[in-house]
């Protein structure tokens, strides 16, 4: 018998290649204005990285956010606006919209509050916010007042205008990603000795990008009742009509329907209505799931390829789930009882549950025009928005699907177990998806949103 008499614990170093933020930009000309732009001091840091070569750095804003002008003209991420109070935002007065934690005390940056250096781990209300913006004389009190503001603030609707005055609406996007605010030497304003990783930044007020898709929406409890629906027979097709939630269809009467016309009676599937739609395709990160075994057993490609029971076809943007009949009669069989279904699905309700990469919010569709959300975030504009054309910063141009065609064929480094995905460059290591969806910290599964923005 062989004697293990080694024994070592590796550690891996990742963002070997230095991908701190994948490339989201599609093309190469772009439209950057003019002057000396620099980021404000007292925004929190978003996020830290650590590269082989460059060591630790501080961020408080990641490429492609979009961004905004306080009231110094500093640049800031445009969500702060929402974040901290303003676009009527509501439990803002009493509630906590900023928050300092030690990591700012170790990067030296400045309270909003105090103009000094963040001292301790603290956060502000709206009311305490909005009272030392206007003792600081960032937003002057009779500008206030002429908004319709009460002043000291004393409601939501007061610190909505507050912030309104301090922080502009977005002005572009960051052409990239932005250091905590180091200062500088000859400015006399520089917190470390040695160290200002950024002198002056730059920001984007036209360019088209690719940004992920983030799924905000899950669910692991989407019933269906077979022997009760099937008791009561398949919805009747009917001109004009679709698969709607909750709704069981037989193959006489989906093949009629011109969406799966490539069906016929007598193909051996049913159709399940799912409670929502648009669903994300099954993926790694975006699993398709059912409490029973043996229904959901080999996933095809369309409804015509169900063949054997366990066979199911996904219409993700229908929101429609094909099970063979074979496994639809053994839910029957079973009677009275609930079979569950897990998938993920996009929703514009939330926002992402941290700042770094940029993202598209919610489902949207070419054409549509496109706003920013408290995270900095792309979403689809409201009608209010759009009324306002203030808010709007550019248009949905494509939705695209992945992994790239034969990009999972191309061999990449590192598909090696431990590594995480700072590691593995886009190929076989990511079965063919790019470093814009395997690099998110958001729940994100194939879709990558093209937007053309222009400010």
């Amino acid at each position: 018998m062989a004697i293990k008499r080694l024994t070592t614990q590796f550690n891996l170093r990742e963002d070997i290649f230095d991908s701190i933020t994948p490339y989201n930009k599609v093309q190469d000309e772009v439209r950057a204005p003019a002057g000396e732009w620099k980021p404000a001091a007292w925004l929190p840091v978003q996020y830290s990285a650590t590269s082989a070569g460059a060591g630790t750095d501080a961020y408080v804003c990641s490429s492609g956010k979009a961004v905004a002008f306080d009231a110094e003209g500093r640049i800031v991420p445009a969500g702060l606006r929402t974040q901290l109070g303003g676009n009527s935002s509501t439990g803002v007065f009493a509630g906590t919209v900023l928050t300092y934690t030690a990591t700012d005390v170790t990067w030296k940056v400045t309270d909003l509050t105090t103009g000094a250096a963040v001292a301790a781990a603290t956060t502000y209300t709206g009311e305490a916010l909005c009272d030392a913006l206007i003792e600081r004389g960032l937003v002057l009190e009779s500008e206030a007042t002429t908004a319709g503001a009460t002043i000291p603030v004393a409601a939501d609707a007061d610190v909505n205008i507050v912030i309104d005055l301090f922080l502009s609406r977005p002005i572009g996007v960051a052409a990239y990603d932005i250091h905590v605010w180091a200062g500088r030497a000859w400015d006399g304003d520089q917190a470390f000795t040695n160290y200002s990783k950024q002198d002056l930044v730059q920001f984007l007020t036209e360019i088209q990008m690719k940004v992920p898709h983030r799924v905000a929406g899950a669910t692991t409890t989407d019933g269906f009742d077979a022997a009760t629906l099937d008791g009561g027979g398949s919805v009747t097709y009917a001109a004009g009509s679709a698969i709607a939630a909750g709704e069981y269809w037989n193959a006489t009467n989906f093949s009629q329907l011109v969406r799966y016309s490539a069906t016929a009676a007598t193909t051996a599937g049913v159709g399940l209505g799912l409670a929502q739609a648009p669903v994300a395709r099954r993926t790694d990160r975006t699993l398709v799931t059912c409490d029973r075994t043996g229904v959901l057993v080999r996933q095809r490609l369309s409804p015509v390829d169900l063949a054997v029971e366990g066979d199911w076809y996904l219409d993700a943007e229908a929101g429609v789930l094909f099970l063979h009949t074979a496994t639809w009669a053994t839910l029957v069989a079973l009677g009275a009882a609930t079979t569950n279904f897990g998938y993920s699905f996009y929703t514009d309700t939330g926002v992402a549950g941290a700042h770094q990469h940029i993202h598209f919010d919610g489902p949207c569709r070419p054409g549509d025009w496109v706003a920013v959300d408290s995270e900095s975030n792309f979403t689809k504009a409201s009608a209010a928005q759009i009324a306002a054309s203030e808010e709007t910063i550019g248009r949905v141009l494509e939705i695209q699907r992945q992994p790239v065609p034969l990009l999972n064929e191309v061999k990449t480094a590192w598909n090696l177990s431990g590594m995480s995905a700072a590691s593995q460059m886009p190929g076989s290591a990511t079965k063919g998806f790019t470093d814009l969806i395997t690099l998110s910290g958001e729940t994100v599964a194939d879709q990558v949103v093209i937007v053309n923005i222009r400010v």
